[in-house]
């Protein structure tokens, strides 16, 4: 009876032992992906859109000084099949591949990004340097501009901005806006200035023809310069208006519209009969 106590004993001390090795946590558990939706903004605000395939965020552990306290002694964070060594190239990589670094593509100017952390929070966060990649004409990654802020992963934010400190290429939406409004602005020059306010001077002033040529010529080129001026403004610096993209060339739009109906208000008024 004693013998049968004793192997009874025995096997719920196996089985109590068992339990406590698979409570804890195993070597490949130590890290965990934290993902994070990383939005990019040029440096007029506007979210970075660029065709598919042709941007990305490339991610490191950061270095120098920034360098979290928690990583110094390690050689690299790893899981899920996500890696980032702690002795990456000093030299953000050509290419926008090299040890010790990941790229994401970006997406409508958001990059889901994902970091490695450590599974004991009191470890975390651990700082990330991030830099913006652009697909060269040569078909290679090269680096645009490296963001000034850090991501501190492991505080379960999930998101942040990013901004860089240059103008995004026009989009194909907003260079088909720039050439209608370009060609719309110089037609309604035209058919205001270049042909009714000169009928009007014709008949209604009695004005010679090269008298009247030379007036209207002068007030439609004057309106075409007009044109190429705020689509330069609009192109150079198409800063973001009432929260949009698009508010830019709808203040153009109006703006010139305002100051054309201006002009052949105050040409009708000294055209009257």
């Amino acid at each position: 009876m004693k013998r049968w106590l004793v192997v009874l004993v025995l096997l719920l001390m196996g089985l109590v032992g068992r339990a406590g090795a698979a409570d804890e946590p195993a070597a490949g558990a130590t890290y965990k992906l934290e993902r994070a939706d990383i939005s990019v903004k040029d440096e007029f605000g506007r979210p970075y859109q660029t065709p598919a395939e042709t941007a990305w965020v490339v991610v490191r552990l950061a270095q120098g000084d920034s360098e979290s306290a928690s990583v110094k002694d390690l050689k690299s964070l790893a899981t899920e099949g996500v890696e980032y060594d702690t002795d990456a190239d000093t030299e953000w990589p050509t290419g926008g591949a090299g040890q010790g670094y990941n790229s994401f593509k970006l997406d409508g100017g958001t990059a889901r990004v994902e970091f490695v952390v450590f599974q004991d929070q009191a470890k975390n966060p651990i700082n990330y340097e991030m830099a913006l990649y652009e697909k060269a004409p040569d078909g290679t990654k090269k680096m645009t501009t490296k963001f000034k802020k850090l991501y501190e992963a492991g505080n379960a934010a999930g998101k942040s901005e990013m901004t860089a400190g240059v103008k995004r290429p026009l989009t194909g939406e907003e260079k088909a806006i720039l050439a209608v409004f370009v060609i719309v602005s110089i037609c309604f020059s035209y058919l205001l200035l270049g042909r009714d306010l000169f009928r009007r001077m014709l008949f209604n002033r009695r004005m010679e023809v090269t008298a009247a040529v030379s007036m209207s010529n002068l007030l439609f080129l004057g309106f075409v310069v007009l044109t190429a001026v705020l689509a330069e403004l609009v192109y150079y610096y198409p800063v973001m208006m009432w929260k949009s993209v698009y508010g830019v060339y709808a203040a153009a739009s109006f703006g010139y519209l305002a100051i054309l109906l201006v002009s052949f208000l105050i040409g009708w008024a000294m055209t009257r009969r």
